[in-house]
């Protein structure tokens, strides 16, 4: 680069006088060489005063605008250190970090438009001018980069399980905007838990709570099921725990457990350490639950919504609590394992693992899911229908009549097919037992208008037919069988003449 100085005396230059730097362009040079060396950053217009065209800001603005290019090119090493270390993050948290990623760049952003805006406005020499509308032109593009990533930011973080970021399909830019500052606190809550998570699930092989693999999981709310539970007694001797603590036993390594009817060589563990409910659903069905999660999860009433506080329950008392809360399911391979509060689960055939509210995982059978909670979507339902069908059939044949017509249809029939049989065999049990009559023959109902098969026999060298409903001579209404106390009186009252 060729620079001149000119000066009122030539060879001498006054006191006070500025050095004026005229650019004079190189050969084999261009625009972006410079640009890239900061060559450009010079004095053009004869005046090193700081005081630059409008056409000179607008091309350093620009230049800042692409500035990302520049440090890739001249920062390399740094540049992929920064951004494998963005990807990491993402990766750890989940995309739980991306608001804050976000929110920081748009931060960063504002801070570079507002330094390059003072630097502009303070600026002795050209060089210091074109930094600064450079500076403004970078910000400008952080914060712009920022905005346009704030909707799609939220809808990673609400699938990582950021409540406060659900909902960005329905905001404008300004609005996702604002709302990526306000889930920060949630963001970083919600990121340190994932980043526990995922290196527990890394590090052990075991799926843990806030792991990336429970991502994607289907949400239901439970249904007002109720539930006799009793707060766990950790005091006094091995046999007074035991005899305290119906269900409990003690394992051979001394703590204590409660059989698992799901999977037997999985029992639940009891932390004596934290205050516990024994959940009791019936028979030999039982379960732990931790206290922390019952607090936030089983009312007395539900129309108070008054949730119980385990800590301050009698200890061994039996009560009914009602489940209300929000949970999720996710599908994975058969013998996955996964961390409980309980110890490590193995996912059954025929088992999903269900999320509770506070993230933490467990095996549980589709059937009991199904059952217990609701709200599932669509999507959700076709999915429990590929692993248990006769759950979904069970537990939501709703959703079969409106979703699989056919084989509603088929469902309808066979019911009405198993009604049928059952009551056919109950009449022939009567009419065999009470009235002495021998069944000769038995026939599938030939009319929509009968819930059982005609029944056929011969008394007195006559034939007769035995039906639900009469239908004709010679037949046998049975709707009132039970009032009669011989045959006779049977075939007198019931014999359609």
């Amino acid at each position: 680069m060729t620079i001149t100085i000119s000066a009122l005396n030539a060879g001498q230059m006054p006191i006070g006088t500025k050095e004026t730097k005229v650019l004079q362009k190189e050969e084999g040079t261009n625009w972006f060489s410079d640009w890239l060396n900061d060559k450009d950053k010079v004095c053009t217009d004869g005046a090193d005063d700081g005081s630059i065209s409008f056409g000179e800001a607008a091309e350093s603005f620009g230049k800042g605008l692409i500035g990302l290019i520049k440090g890739v090119i001249n920062h390399p090493i740094a540049t992929t250190v920064t951004l494998g270390a963005g990807v990491a993050l993402t990766v750890a948290t989940g995309g739980a970090a991306l608001p804050v990623m976000v929110a920081l760049g748009a931060g960063t952003g504002a801070v570079m438009i507002g330094k390059g805006a003072y630097d502009a406005a303070t600026a002795e020499t050209d060089a210091q001018a074109k930094a600064a509308w450079e500076g403004i032109g970078n910000g400008t593009f952080a914060v712009a980069a920022s905005v346009l990533g704030a909707k799609s930011s939220l809808k990673a973080a609400s699938k990582a399980g950021i409540t406060s970021a659900q909902g960005a399909e329905n905001m404008n830019i300004a609005q996702a905007t604002v709302q990526t500052f306000k889930t920060i606190p949630e963001a970083l809550k919600v990121s340190g838990q994932n980043i526990k998570g995922n290196v527990l699930t890394w590090t052990t092989g075991n799926i843990h709570a806030h792991s990336n693999k429970l991502q994607g999981a289907e949400t239901y709310m439970s249904k007002a099921n109720k539930v006799d539970a009793y707060r766990f007694n950790p005091n006094g001797t091995p046999e007074e725990i035991l005899a305290n603590n119906p269900g409990v036993y003690r394992g051979t390594d001394g703590k204590y457990y409660l059989p698992n009817k799901w999977s037997a060589d999985e029992p639940y563990l009891i932390d004596t350490s934290k205050d516990n409910m024994i959940m009791m659903y019936g028979g030999d069905d039982m379960a732990v639950c931790d206290g922390a999660i019952f607090k936030s999860s089983y009312v007395k009433d539900l129309k108070a919504m008054d949730y119980q506080d385990p800590s301050k329950l009698a200890y061994g008392e039996v009560s009914t609590f009602t489940k209300q809360a929000p949970g999720a399911f996710k599908v994975m391979p058969e013998g996955t394992k996964i961390q409980t509060l309980e110890g490590v689960r193995t996912v059954g055939k025929g088992e999903v693992v269900a999320i509770d509210h506070a993230g933490n995982p467990y095996a549980s059978p589709a059937a009991t899911v199904l059952g217990k909670n609701t709200g599932f979507s669509d999507n959700a339902m076709n999915t429990m229908y590929e692993l248990d069908a006769a759950a979904v059939e069970k537990n939501n044949l709703g959703w079969v009549e409106t979703n699989k017509p056919e084989r509603y249809s088929a469902i309808v029939a066979e019911k009405a097919a198993a009604a049928e049989t059952a009551k056919t065999a109950e009449l022939t049990q009567i009419l065999e037992n009470k009235f002495g009559i021998k069944i000769k023959d038995i026939y599938p109902g030939s009319s929509s208008q009968y819930d059982c098969s005609e029944m056929h026999f011969v008394y007195n060298g006559k034939n007769y037919i035995c039906a639900r409903y009469g239908f004709g001579k010679n037949s046998i209404v049975l709707e009132n069988i039970n009032e009669y106390s011989n045959i006779e009186e049977l075939l007198q009252n019931s014999h359609l003449k």
